[in-house]
């Protein structure tokens, strides 16, 4: 399995605590870290942020089970789900090439509007992928747009600090 250049250097993308909790459980299908996460968004607005279309990339982690997902993006948490997944606004896919999660900004961001698609780099087996229940869902994120919207609003740059965000979710 291929690791994120930035946890190589830096050790950037490993497992939060939630994440290897889950991880050292009986019944793991996979449990990886430092993985490469592909962020593309389309048509991107929300305050400080208007993007066309664009690229960025990070380190997450990724732990299955039979019955649950998790996974991450640096520190933050943003899926936790139980399968079948209780349903949400943001949709997942697992296929062969790893880990889709895609969604509109305004269902995250009710002052934002686009579409954001998120891609672990992850290998899946057939074997493991057949003892899912599901390879496809609706899901519920949790702090999407901590770590997934905030980079767009150029935090990486010197913009707003993080906490003007949390008065616009």
């Amino acid at each position: 399995m291929r690791r994120a250049l930035r946890y190589r250097l830096f050790g950037m993308g490993k497992m939060p605590d939630a994440l290897r909790a889950a991880a050292g459980g009986a019944g793991v299908l996979v449990a990886a870290e430092g993985l490469p996460v592909y962020n593309r968004v389309w048509s991107l607005r929300m305050p400080q942020a208007k993007v066309g279309s664009g690229f960025r990339t990070a380190s997450g982690s990724v732990v299955m089970l039979p019955g649950r997902l998790l996974a991450s993006i640096g520190k933050y948490v943003i899926l936790d789900t139980e399968f079948p997944a209780d349903g949400g606004r943001q949709e997942l896919a697992l296929a062969e090439d790893g880990l889709r999660i895609s969604f509109d900004v305004s269902t995250v961001l009710r002052t934002g509007s686009g579409s954001v698609e998120i891609h672990y780099k992850l290998p899946l087996d057939q074997s493991v992928l057949g003892q899912l229940p599901v390879r496809g869902c609706p899901v519920r994120l949790v702090s999407a747009a901590e770590a997934l919207l905030n980079p767009w609003r150029g935090t990486y740059r010197g913009g707003r600090p993080r906490s003007a965000l949390s008065r616009l979710i």
